[in-house]
């Protein structure tokens, strides 16, 4: 599920050379090692999510027909169980998807925030980099800490430990946060 957050700043990432790093380069960096974390943190939720929407569904549908219905694939040849209606199913989804709706809300706070600081971050480097740029792209870093706290706690309460704070993220804004 990384595509999920398309996070990757490859062409910024290609100007670092071994001459040392700029302030913005040292922001794709760090946007990057958080989008490691955040996917990190995601793909085992998302795991844990889709397998308990199956379970949910198992017993009205067995357990192909569960599968289909959560993963979107294929039906399986044989018949629709007749309790697998539609309605049933929603019916049978609703509580496993409203206990992760904070999850899944916060994971798209995150999401849209870092998402604003790539763009930034690729439009300043498309522009040639300009200090002028930097202080912007810094203010957008503490409420993307916010967002990621945001998530962590979010996914505690299903047992998932999200990973720290990328060190090279607390130091845009002057260390520990």
């Amino acid at each position: 599920m990384r595509g999920l957050v398309l996070l990757l700043l490859a062409s910024t990432l290609q100007a670092v050379s071994g001459c040392g790093t700029t302030a913005l380069q040292r922001q794709a960096m760090a946007a990057s090692e958080l989008a490691t974390a955040m996917n990190d943190a995601t793909d085992i939720a998302r795991e844990r999510y889709t397998g308990e929407q199956r379970r949910a569904l198992v017993p009205l549908c067995g357990e192909e027909w569960a599968r289909a219905v959560v993963d979107g694939d294929d039906p399986p040849e044989r018949d629709r169980p007749s309790a697998c209606t539609d309605t049933g199913a929603r019916a049978a989804l609703a509580p496993v998807r409203q206990r992760w709706a904070r999850v899944w809300r916060s994971h798209t706070a995150i999401k849209l925030k870092h998402d604003a600081w790539r763009e930034g971050i690729q439009t300043a480097h498309a522009a040639g980099g300009g200090d002028d740029v930097l202080p912007s792209l810094v203010r957008m870093v503490g409420p993307i800490i916010q967002a990621y706290r945001g998530l962590a706690g979010a996914l505690r309460s299903f047992g998932i430990d999200a990973p720290r704070i990328p060190v090279a993220v607390e130091a845009l804004i002057g260390g520990e946060s």
